[in-house]
């Protein structure tokens, strides 16, 4: 991945560039769906890209992870194409959550976090000093 900066804006600091990705290029500022399990919700992909313009979707991997899950990710060849969009995708890892977590645990060195959606439960640890 490069970015490369087209131009910056000295009395706003505003910029814009390009984005390089292996599957395709995002000019830059963009506008950029959520799309939490690697679909934006009620619009088709050729809606999203041809009305919507938007260049790349965003999914969180921590809403991936707990469904579908990695097993039926990794069947489908990946994320690309599990949900079928062939643009760009940034994905989220989910660190916000983590980092409320790691508050609420900061004196434990590993503890589970369960799914608001099912029994699935991440058992996630700190890394050792």
């Amino acid at each position: 991945m490069k970015f490369t900066l087209q131009h910056k804006d000295p009395s706003s600091q505003a910029r814009a560039g390009e984005l390089q990705t292996d599957h395709g290029v995002v000019k830059t500022p963009i506008f950029m769906p959520v799309g939490t399990a690697a679909t934006v919700k009620g619009i088709f992909h050729r809606d999203v890209r041809d009305e919507a313009r938007a260049q790349i979707i965003l999914a969180n991997t921590y809403h991936l992870y707990l469904r579908p899950g990695m097993d039926i990710l990794e069947r489908a060849g990946g994320v690309h194409r599990f949900s079928t969009w062939d643009g760009p995708m940034l994905t989220d890892s989910g660190g916000f959550r983590s980092s409320r977590w790691r508050a609420a645990a900061s004196s434990r060195r590993r503890d589970a976090i369960s799914s608001p959606t099912s029994t699935v439960r991440a058992i996630c640890s700190r890394p050792k000093a």
